[in-house]
C-alpha cells in the first residue's frame, strides 16, 4: 500500500513515524508525573507509588520494591494510551529487563554492557539517536557479585551533544540542587530522603558512568496507515 503523505500547502511532508509519535507521547506523559513519589519517611512506599504500580500493571501494590522501572513503565503505558498506539514492549518492574525489552522492540544506541564493566562508557554515540532514545539504565550493586544484576532506569528527554549533557525523567531518586529547586518552584514540597519523580540533568558526560544500556530506536517504525 502506498503510504499517505501529510501535505502543508503544496509541499508534501513525511508523516510522523509510529515511534516518534509514541516517544513524544511517552515523554509528555512522564512530564505529567512530575512530583509523584514516596511519602516522607516511607522508602519505596506511598499512595502515588502504588498508583504507578497499578497504571503500569507491574510491581506489588503495597510493597516496598524499587520503583524506577515502575515509573518509567507507567509513563510508557500512559503515553501509548494517550496516542492511541500499541506499546511494542511489555512494562516491567525491573530496570534492566525494561530497557532490554525496549531495545529488542526498537534498537539500542548502546547495547547492554557486561556486568563486570564498572568504569565509564567511552564509546562514540550518535547524538541524534541518543536524543531520540527512550530509556537509559545504569548498573548498581557495587562490588557485591550477588547484587551486580541490579540496575536503575530513567526516561530520556533529550541530549545536548556539544556538552555531552543528557536530560532525563528520574524516578526513585532524591532530587537535589537545581532539581530540587525546580520542584519547589512548581509548588512541590520535597522532604529529606524523599525520592520524587523529577527532571534530572546529567552534566558533562556523567551519564556514561556505570552505563548498562541505552534503548529506543522506535522513531524508525512507520505509523500504520
Amino acid at each position: 500500500m502506498t503510504e499517505r503523505l501529510h501535505v502543508v500547502g503544496s509541499t508534501p511532508q513525511e508523516p510522523p513515524s509510529y515511534g516518534r509519535v509514541l516517544t513524544e507521547a511517552i515523554r509528555a506523559a512522564a512530564s505529567r508525573l512530575e512530583g509523584w513519589g514516596e511519602e516522607p519517611g516511607r522508602n519505596n512506599r506511598g499512595q502515588q507509588i502504588d498508583e504507578l504500580r497499578r497504571i503500569a500493571g507491574v510491581g506489588e501494590v503495597g510493597g516496598a520494591g524499587a520503583w524506577c522501572a515502575v515509573a518509567a513503565s507507567a509513563a510508557c503505558v500512559l503515553g501509548a494510551a494517550a496516542a492511541g498506539l500499541r506499546l511494542p514492549f511489555a512494562p516491567s518492574p525491573g530496570a534492566a529487563a525494561l530497557t532490554r525489552a525496549c531495545g529488542v522492540a526498537g534498537s539500542y544506541v548502546v547495547a547492554p554492557q557486561p556486568w563486570y564493566r564498572w568504569g565509564s562508557y567511552r564509546g562514540e554515540v550518535d547524538a541524534d539517536a541518543l536524543s531520540d532514545a527512550l530509556l537509559i539504565a545504569w548498573r548498581r550493586g557495587g562490588d557485591n557479585p550477588r547484587q551486580r544484576w541490579q540496575a536503575h532506569v530513567e526516561l530520556i528527554v533529550g541530549y545536548e551533544g556539544a556538552n555531552d549533557v543528557l536530560i532525563t525523567w528520574a524516578g526513585n531518586v532524591e532530587p537535589k540542587g537545581e532539581a530540587r529547586e525546580l520542584l519547589v518552584s512548581h509548588g512541590i514540597a520535597v522532604y529529606p530522603g524523599q525520592a520524587i519523580y523529577h527532571l534530572r540533568v546529567h552534566e558533562r558526560g556523567a551519564w556514561r558512568s556505570r552505563l548498562y544500556a541505552v534503548a529506543g530506536g522506535l522513531v524508525s517504525s512507520r505509523l500504520a496507515s
